[in-house]
């Protein structure tokens, strides 16, 4: 999934809504399952080859969009970057 599909989809699910994203860690991909809790917004931007984040925008970088999510079971809000971490998001229906 891209970062323009990912994005679309986002925008598309209200907050309290139950979704499954998969993020980026050290040994590959984590999935998690919670809710999306809104707050969707751009927030400095990443670079797709390199892999880093900045709060300026330079030739390649694109936006980096945020989002809270609220894993299933805790009670600590995350605050997950489309692109950056978030490598796929899915609705639970």
């Amino acid at each position: 999934m891209n970062d323009k599909e990912m994005l679309e989809l986002i925008k598309s699910v209200e907050p309290g809504a139950n979704i499954e994203i998969d993020i980026k860690a050290l040994d590959g991909l984590i999935t998690l399952i919670g809710k999306y809790k809104g707050g969707l917004q751009q927030e400095g931007f990443y670079n797709p080859k390199s892999g880093g984040w900045s709060c300026y925008e330079s030739e390649g970088w694109e936006p980096c969009y945020q989002f809270y999510f609220q894993e299933e079971g805790k009670r600590k809000i995350y605050i997950m970057q489309i692109g950056w971490k978030v490598e796929a998001i899915r609705i639970i229906k």
